[in-house]
């Protein structure tokens, strides 16, 4: 079974992925550590002490491993702290209860959403096990969850989409809006997939009129989690780079989209293949760690050898209004990715995009892929690719083998 497999070796890449990759070498780790271990204590805004309880509790950190602070919520690396905390002092040791907190949340996402889906269960194990989403979900970065929680939701949707006969139980509601709660919460550029709910048929539901009753509803938690969070937080977030001027660069879009359009060409250009293998991991720990290209590059060739060549739809086909909505919003959220990091990253008047990374990218490969399935692809059903999963499995330990020489050498 696809989900067993994701298991045994997610858990098994999990323990590698700690071993390799100490404490405070993923991308702005230290900063997600004492947003997390506010959040632990209870502050949901960093108007508190927060992370300073840290050092007022006479917890000190190495040399060098001071954070700054940024303003996301990080529940699940919370929950980890919090209870880590109830036993010991050690900073340390918090750090990596918040990790595998984090590393435990996206295992079960992924699992939950590889068992459910009625389509691309293969593609959904080798796309959870991507030595970058591996490394993400073993770190407290809110990215891994970010990506688990938007296939859990598009499989969701799927499910009752073609699976489900009857209405609804409550315990699936109960579902849908915590599924929809938390991927809210996460970055405001993927709310669009909330779009997928429409997905849902009218006959998943009692009546007509409790259809409509959940529309609101949802359309209410989604719009109060993402704007009512996006305006809380706004208060803290400062221009990140020099010559940064997001007022300016959002009328400048408004007054010449066209301007902003040859913008964008030119950045994937000259970036997109960038875009492509870091998708992938080709820059691994805190982006300082090169891994060979031709890696990600197999990696790669791995997944599209899957999408092409292995049928695991079941007989089912996607009609056009499953496509469309799966591609719609799809485009959207990539379009937005490029807008926002236009506005908060890009100095004014700089001829490209800056500050997009490959792994931003990875929610949208799931219900893109599903959108783009030719029809020949949706006939029968295929069996499982073991060779692909062992291709994807080495390529892990390549990458991970590269990263673990690595701290050896900075311990050495």
């Amino acid at each position: 079974r696809a989900e067993v497999v994701f298991a045994v070796v997610y858990i098994f890449m999990s323990i590698c992925t700690l071993a390799a990759v100490p404490a405070f070498n993923s991308p702005d780790e230290y900063s997600h550590y004492l947003r997390s271990y506010e959040v632990s204590r209870g502050y949901l805004t960093s108007e508190g002490n927060g992370g300073n309880d840290l050092f007022s509790y006479g917890r000190t950190f190495n040399s060098g491993l001071v954070p700054e602070f940024s303003a996301k919520d990080h529940l699940p690396q919370a929950v980890g702290i919090r209870i880590a905390d109830l036993f010991t002092d050690r900073p340390m040791v918090l750090a990596y209860a918040g990790r595998i907190a984090n590393m435990l949340m996206f295992g079960l996402f992924f699992f939950f959403a590889i068992r459910l889906t009625p389509v691309g269960k293969n593609f959904l194990v080798l796309l959870g096990l991507v030595p970058v989403n591996i490394q993400s979900a073993n770190s407290m970065s809110a990215d891994a969850l970010a990506l688990a929680l938007t296939v859990a939701l598009a499989a969701f949707v799927l499910a009752m989409r073609y699976k489900q006969k009857e209405v609804m139980s409550r315990r699936q509601l109960i579902w849908m809006y915590v599924l929809t709660g938390f991927l809210c919460l996460c970055k405001v550029v993927y709310m669009p997939f909330c779009l997928l709910l429409f997905l849902i048929p009218k006959e998943r539901f009692k009546s007509r009129k409790n259809y409509w009753f959940h529309v609101v509803c949802a359309g209410a938690v989604i719009l109060i989690l993402s704007f009512g969070w996006l305006a809380i937080a706004s208060r803290y977030l400062c221009e990140s780079q020099p010559g940064v001027d997001t007022a300016a660069q959002l009328v400048g879009i408004l007054k010449d989209p066209a301007a902003f359009v040859l913008t964008f060409v030119r950045s994937l250009d000259n970036f997109g293949v960038t875009y492509l293998t870091e998708m992938i991991g080709s820059n691994l720990g805190w982006l300082n760690i090169p891994v060979c290209a031709l890696l990600a590059i197999g990696y790669l060739l791995i997944l599209v050898l899957q999408v092409s060549g292995n049928d695991d739809i079941s007989g089912i086909r996607l009609d056009l209004p499953a496509k469309g909505i799966l591609g719609g919003v799809s485009l959207l959220v990539f379009a937005l990715i490029f807008v926002t990091l236009y506005g908060q990253w890009t100095a004014y008047g700089y001829d490209k995009i800056l500050g997009v990374q490959g792994r931003y990218f990875l929610p949208l490969l799931f219900p893109l892929i599903l959108a783009l399935k030719p029809k020949r692809f949706a006939e029968g059903a295929g069996e499982t690719p073991w060779g692909m999963f062992l291709g994807a499995w080495s390529i892990d330990l390549c990458v991970y083998a590269t990263l673990f020489v690595q701290a050896l050498c900075r311990f050495a």
